[in-house]
């Protein structure tokens, strides 16, 4: 089990009441854990799911990250990552998130195309420390921005990633004039995405991912419903803080936010739903949510913050039901053609079939 990333999202709390809520129940000090914020589960001790820190659902600023980093609670955590990741444990670890980042980026660049994601400002990596994904994704000559507010403070850092990042050689492999790494140390969120500052960057970015965003999750998928952009999205899978109280399993997680978003979709008249899909050859969570532009734009819709009557809402759904068969059929012709990189058909052929990742590095 790898480590939540909750403590991205929640670093007031750490060190509150039971140092921390293990989502996975092997509790802290428990089997080895000398730190009293991890588990030797993996979990990351995500806060408790009621009581403190409950109504602090937002992210973090930098500034906010630097200065808990220097109280005695944000140096324990950052200490103990630092420590953990060279160790052979902490290792495997790494080689088990880049082969994550490997399989997800396989899949975009499969289901949406090499040169498209190359377009423009790239591909926005949002909270994206400390930088698997980014480094699979200049590895495949695309560039990526990451926006993430934590992104070094962390200690999830190790040797092999960074050096990656910082390869001088990545200029020549991103397309012509683009800057291949950008690192945006804010959170993704309202401010943000209203600054001018960062409308050109918004407007052209090719594609959001993002695993395991957290309390981001709602507003990541709210604003790719709104723009319809393409999307890829592991919603966390050990946080049991958002679980909704209706069915609290991860299930359920999932179910609303499919629900969610044919709600946001509904709210600014797009016609782009999510998908879910299932992640081929990685030790982690192997559920994706991907948004795929839609064909067609259809004149029943209104102006982008109208609402649907029922009858436009249920016409919007046969139009959707439609242009999703037609995009299946398309996949399914897709695979059908000779490809030396795929891998044999497996379950749900509409479904991306995620490659396997490209050597590690040893450890």
């Amino acid at each position: 089990m790898q480590p939540c990333p909750t403590e991205q999202a929640w670093p007031l709390c750490r060190g509150a009441g039971d140092n921390g809520y293990c989502c996975n129940a092997c509790g802290c000090y428990a089997n080895g854990c000398n730190a009293g914020f991890f588990n030797p589960c993996g979990c990351g001790a995500c806060p408790p799911p009621a009581g403190c820190g409950q109504a602090l659902r937002r992210s973090y600023t930098a500034d906010e990250w630097a200065n808990w980093n220097s109280t005695p609670e944000g140096q324990n955590l950052y200490r103990w990552w630092a420590d953990w990741i060279p160790t052979p444990e902490g290792q495997t670890w790494c080689a088990n998130k880049r082969r994550e980042a490997r399989c997800v980026v396989n899949g975009m660049i499969q289901t949406w195309g090499l040169q498209a994601l190359c377009e423009g400002e790239g591909v926005i990596d949002i909270g994206g420390d400390p930088g698997f994904v980014a480094a699979e994704l200049l590895h495949s000559g695309i560039h990526v921005t990451v926006i993430d507010p934590a992104f070094g403070f962390a200690g999830k850092s190790d040797a092999w990633t960074t050096g990656y990042l910082q390869d001088p050689g990545h200029s020549q492999r991103v397309r012509s004039g683009a800057m291949p790494l950008r690192i945006v140390r804010a959170p993704f969120d309202q401010t943000f995405v209203s600054d001018p500052a960062n409308q050109r960057l918004l407007e052209g970015a090719s594609a959001l991912v993002s695993l395991y965003p957290d309390e981001g999750t709602g507003f990541i998928l709210e604003y790719s419903a709104a723009r319809a952009m393409r999307t890829a999205l592991i919603p966390c899978n050990e946080c049991l803080q958002y679980f909704p109280p209706h069915e609290p399993t991860y299930e359920g997680f999932v179910k609303q936010l499919l629900l969610n978003d044919h709600h946001y979709l509904q709210q600014y008249g797009q016609n782009s739903p999510l998908r879910r899909e299932q992640i081929w050859g990685t030790p982690y969570c192997q559920v994706l949510l991907s948004r795929t532009p839609a064909l067609l734009q259809h004149s029943l819709l209104r102006s982008p913050c109208s609402a649907l009557t029922d009858a436009e809402a249920l016409e919007l759904q046969r139009k959707r039901q439609q242009e999703s068969q037609e995009v299946q059929q398309q996949q399914q012709q897709q695979q059908q053609q000779p490809s030396l990189s795929r891998q044999p058909q497996l379950e749900q052929p509409h479904q991306p079939q995620w490659m396997q990742p490209w050597p590690m590095p040893p450890t």
